[in-house]
């Protein structure tokens, strides 16, 4: 016994757990680019005050766009994992889908790495 509810779907229960896993995600990632950001910002503003010159602000519209193909990528292979691993008997569907979960952050951290963001 997998401690699922009976008649409940194994594939919808993967993907809930999985896009709780992928949102965790999500939300660190955006809590780490906003930390970024802010770093940026008071150095830049310590510079400007010491060199006394203008060094502009921080890309946050370029961030956001390199920052979109990682997230993309790490929710659809969450979530395609999570249709997979749903549907299989070897684990339950909340193992499931939290491994789909971690796989898809995974893979995004992974593409964030290789674009240069993290």
């Amino acid at each position: 016994m997998t401690g699922e509810p009976v008649g409940s779907d194994p594939v919808r229960v993967a993907r809930r757990w999985a896009v709780g896993v992928l949102a965790a995600g999500t939300v660190v990632l955006m809590a780490w680019l906003v930390l970024v950001l802010v770093a940026v910002w008071l150095v830049g503003s310590a510079i400007e005050q010491v060199a006394s010159r203008d060094l502009g602000s921080p890309d946050v519209g370029g961030l956001v766009v390199t920052t979109l193909p990682g997230l993309v990528g790490g929710w659809g292979v969450g979530l395609g994992a999570a249709t997979l691993l749903g549907r299989g008997e070897a684990m339950g569907a909340r193992a499931a889908g939290v491994t789909a979960g971690l796989l898809g952050v995974v893979v995004g951290a992974a593409l964030l790495a290789a674009t240069g963001v993290i």
